[in-house]
């Protein structure tokens, strides 16, 4: 291809791209006075590249004018840099309050320049005309080389003070400035009468788009999308372009001479063709290779938003598995397990066991610095490719959704802890009023009761016992929780409380627990949650023909898992959300703060403590007290 060909698209490519880019920064400018000044040199540099334009034409009267105003090139990136550096460079503010008249000069260069015919037009090469400098012109590039000189010793005093994103910013324009001048140096070849063909002129499109590129990275948030699409299509451009190059020069070989005079113009017009037809075909060609190579599986955007959605909203590590499982699940009948390992540290990976079915296996990476997740696969060589792809794109989502739920679980508990001492002060004083203040006046009432008939005196003590009542489950509600762990047997536990429930309510209570449950809990408190949960379960359902509560207990994962079933009346959905607070629910004869002793003793354990209605029953408690298993536990038996 003609060389002057070449020369010429690559300074209209620089034209148009640093005339766009000056445009729009300066449109974007508004007081940004370092935007609008990087605006003015892209502009500048567009009429210098307008001026070789000419040159190659032959036209002098645009040509030496244009190329002779090269002063206002770095005057205006030395205007940037202050600007831009203006906190990191002493006296940048005086500096800049004089550049009307550095600009004023920088003109007066250029106009002395060309008043004294500092350049003329001269065949060079290939090139009928091309710019050869005089006496005036080499002043011109003399006094062009130290403002910008000047610039970049500025940028490089004002990197070393200034925050990390403008240093790195300031070393990537100061690496470019380099590159321009490696570039445009050979515009000077004629001058000095060396006869090499200005090839760096030809990479010039690129200096002005990196250069503005390397300013607004970290300011104009929508550059690096643009420029990740443009990096793209830049790629697929220069491709098909080489491509078709060579194709057309091996046209002649196979007796396609035609072929092989093709214009530029028409192989660049066919190559955005070619690449308009590969994006528009793009999308279809991809759903049906995925469907020719993955029959069994359909995934679409729709799809993976509801599997974010899903992932998204679990509380827990436990119910990510079973999330995933579900999953999965639905897609799938192959099993897989999850393994998640929080413990990972960058210079010691956890030791990972190949595992007999398909897993998932999460890992947190910790460093000095940074904690991040990431996801990988193990044990799939089995599987189908469908699977295996299903797996891949699922594994992508986990970063996020186990980054999301540690940030949400961290919150909860920070939450739950301002909580607990915001309760403690607020009630502090409050029970120890109550306890000095109601308990005294209650004994007198019964004393004075022992004066009175006995319909009257029972009555008084039932009344006074049902006050002592909830004095003691206010005590116990506002007191600070202290927990004794101790290996304590569960089966023992569930079987005592219940029993005491059932004579004292006359209903069927019916457990299912493994022979020996062992767990690392506080027996008292936790004796106290049962207590809680089968009386007031028990109080409905004894009201009710064949009423009935089930208890189960299990270890699963290093968990205690202890589930309270009865088939009284449903739970209204209004109080549902506020089920666990105080005074919300109130059965007859009880205090109103039962379940919320049970949420206060439960979260002491670092557990959970909900209500559902998805286990077959119409009304379910649930219980989870994490990572309490003990060397007494039989975590695998079953269910009586």
């Amino acid at each position: 291809m003609n060389l002057v060909v070449v020369f010429s698209l690559s300074m209209w490519a620089t034209l148009i791209s640093t005339t766009a880019a000056g445009g729009w920064l300066i449109y974007r400018a508004q007081n940004s006075v370092y935007l609008r000044a990087l605006g003015i040199y892209c502009l500048t540099l567009a009429l210098w590249c307008a001026g070789h334009l000419f040159a190659i034409r032959g036209d002098a009267t645009w040509a030496i004018p244009l190329l002779l105003s090269s002063p206002i090139l770095p005057t205006a990136f030395l205007h940037f840099t202050l600007s831009f550096c203006k906190d990191y460079i002493p006296k940048a503010g005086v500096y800049l309050t004089g550049f009307p008249t550095l600009y004023f000069i920088s003109g007066m260069v250029s106009a002395i320049s060309l008043a004294l015919s500092g350049a003329e037009l001269t065949q060079w090469l290939e090139f009928t005309t091309f710019i050869s400098l005089n006496t005036a012109g080499w002043v011109n590039l003399a006094y062009t080389a130290i403002i910008g000189v000047v610039a970049h010793l500025l940028l490089l005093q004002a990197q070393r003070d200034c925050p990390p994103n403008q240093r790195r910013s300031i070393i990537a324009m100061f690496i470019v400035g380099g590159l321009g001048f490696a570039l445009s140096i050979s515009f000077v070849f004629p001058s000095i009468g060396v006869n090499i063909s200005p090839y760096p002129m030809l990479a010039f499109p690129a200096y002005g788009v990196l250069l503005v590129y390397a300013v607004v990275r970290y300011q104009l948030v929508e550059v690096n999308r643009f420029m990740n699409r443009a990096v793209v299509w830049l790629a697929l451009v220069t491709i098909t372009v080489l491509v078709m190059s060579a194709l057309l020069a091996l046209a002649t070989k196979w007796g396609f001479s035609e072929l092989a005079h093709t214009p530029v113009w028409q192989l660049l017009i066919y190559s955005a063709a070619l690449l308009i037809l590969a994006a528009a075909l793009y999308h279809p060609a991809q759903r049906f290779a995925d469907r020719l190579i993955y029959p069994e599986i359909r995934i679409d955007q729709a799809k993976l938003e509801q599997w974010c959605n899903q992932l998204d909203q679990v509380a827990d590590w436990d119910e990510l598995k079973f999330a995933l499982n579900e999953l999965w699940s639905h897609n799938s009948t192959t099993p897989i397990s999850v393994m998640i390992n929080q413990t990972a540290t960058q210079s010691d990976d956890p030791v990972i066991t190949q595992p007999d079915t398909p897993t998932f296996i999460i890992n947190t990476v910790v460093s000095e610095s940074s904690e991040h997740w990431k996801s990988e696969l193990t044990g799939w060589q089995h599987t189908t490719p469908s699977e295996q792809h299903l797996a891949e794109v699922i594994c992508t989502l986990l970063p996020a959704a186990c980054a999301a739920l540690d940030r949400g679980m961290r919150l909860a508990a920070a939450e739950r802890e301002k909580l607990e001492q915001e309760h403690l002060v607020e009630l502090g004083s409050l029970t120890a009023v109550i306890a000095h203040e109601l308990r005294n006046p209650l004994n007198i009432i019964n004393m004075a009761a022992t004066q009175t008939v006995k319909p009257v005196r029972d009555h008084i003590t039932s009344q006074v016992e049902r006050a002592e009542l909830l004095i003691q489950d206010i005590l116990t509600y506002a007191g600070q929780i202290k927990l004794h762990l101790q290996p304590t047997s569960i089966t023992a536990l569930i079987i005592n409380v219940a029993e005491q429930t059932r004579k004292l309510f006359k209903v069927k209570i019916r457990v299912e627990t493994p022979d020996e449950l062992w767990a690392n809990v506080d027996p008292q408190k936790l004796s106290q949650v049962l207590i809680n949960l089968l009386e007031n379960a028990a109080s409905f359902v004894n009201q009710k023909e064949h009423g009935e509560i089930k208890v189960q207990a299990q270890i699963v994962e290093e968990n205690l898992l202890i589930h309270i079933h009865n088939n009284g009346p449903s739970i209204s959905p209004d109080i549902t959300s506020q089920l666990f607070s105080a005074f919300i629910s109130k059965r007859s004869g009880g205090s109103g703060l039962g379940l919320a002793i049970v949420r206060r003793i439960v979260d002491a354990h670092n557990g959970r403590v909900w209500h559902h209605t998805d286990a077959g029953w119409p009304v379910t408690f649930s219980i989870k007290i994490p990572h309490a298993i003990t060397n007494h536990a039989d975590s695998g038996a079953a269910f009586k």
